[in-house]
């Protein structure tokens, strides 16, 4: 499995999360979780602590937000944008949910843990750069 260095430029926020799935059937779901602080759909990510991997910090943050664990796949891809004027790179994997009753930890970030289809998760994503990533994860898994 690929392991992303850790942060060595203190002035990028580094952060990891997974596209996180489990099969129902023939069909596949996608674990999205509604964030208070931006009101906003997403994938289960966060920032990298001091001296964590990224993959590391990619687990971390999905039992925090989802209350699931997950066995890892490959390396999905790394996307960048800008937070008040810092670069920020969250790197996402795939992870397929080994448990799916877990409790949201982090209840202050999360509100809300939805899994859907594809097709649901491409509609309900409130941003272009996180559809970008489903896309690769489409490509990836077929």
């Amino acid at each position: 499995m690929q392991e992303i260095s850790k942060n060595l430029n203190p002035l990028e926020i580094n952060a990891a999360g997974a596209i996180l799935y489990r099969k129902c059937g023939n069909q596949l779901e996608i674990a999205l979780v509604y964030r208070l602080h931006y009101i906003d759909w997403s994938f289960p990510k966060g920032k990298a602590e001091a001296g964590e991997s990224l993959l590391a910090a990619a687990r971390r943050e999905v039992l925090e937000e989802t209350g699931c664990t997950a066995n890892f796949g490959p390396f999905i891809a790394q996307i960048t944008y800008a937070v008040s004027g810092v670069q920020k790179k969250v790197s996402y994997w795939a992870a397929e949910a080994v448990t799916t009753d877990g409790v949201i930890i982090d209840t202050q970030e999360i509100a809300e843990v939805k899994w859907v289809s594809l097709g649901e998760a491409r509609n309900l994503l409130s941003y272009e750069k996180d559809r970008e990533v489903l896309t690769f994860f489409e490509k990836l898994i077929n």
